[in-house]
């Protein structure tokens, strides 16, 4: 739902990738997300627009604050039937239903693996809110997410614990975070 606000034409992509990155990355960032024609704008940009707005910072986020507290990360990658129209995947938000155990929609919406998704996730998400550990339940253990593995618990159709330690988009936005940081330092008067 964020594609209506993202460029359409290439040259509208070209200009968002200048103005959102630094000068260095503009060139790999359009190396990573090509778009020679404005159909693939369609597909690059989303792209481009989910994994530097949220994959890579709630990863990268979920690392730090893993150093000094427990976390535990999830991807939620169910697709079921109103994501699949609506959306053609498992888009941002599409979780909620899961999590408040509210999938008891009709089959358009819903199915038998979505309400066993949803259950299991309403389960942990009371647990976690109970003992600030979602483990209990039907539930494979989930682990804390912590170097050097970096685990998730996947929520597709079925709940699976997967690693994001190498993941080469959050390795490429963490530098160039980096350097976005270190140019708003140089640009930023001393107190």
């Amino acid at each position: 739902f964020y594609a209506r606000d993202l460029p359409k034409t290439v040259e509208e992509y070209r200009a968002f990738v200048r103005t959102r990155f630094p000068a260095e990355h503009v060139d790999p960032v359009l190396a990573r997300y090509p778009a020679a024609t404005d159909a693939q704008v369609s597909v690059a940009a989303p792209l481009l627009d989910g994994e530097s707005r949220f994959v890579a910072p709630a990863t990268l986020t979920a690392r730090a604050a893993s150093r000094v507290s427990n976390v535990y990360m999830y991807r939620f990658s169910r697709v079921g039937p109103s994501s699949r129209a609506a959306w053609g995947g498992a888009a941002h938000t599409s979780e909620v239903p899961y999590v408040f155990d509210n999938t008891e929609g009709n089959a358009s919406q819903f199915d038998g693996i979505d309400r066993t998704v949803s259950r299991a996730m309403a389960d942990a998400w009371v647990q976690f809110a109970k003992t600030g550990n979602p483990n209990g339940g039907a539930l494979p253990q989930w682990p804390a997410y912590r170097a050097p593995d970096y685990r998730v618990l996947d929520f597709g159709d079925t709940a699976t614990v997967v690693s994001n330690a190498r993941s080469p988009v959050v390795d490429f936005y963490q530098r160039v975070f980096a350097t976005m940081r270190k140019q708003s330092a140089l640009s930023t008067p001393p107190k």
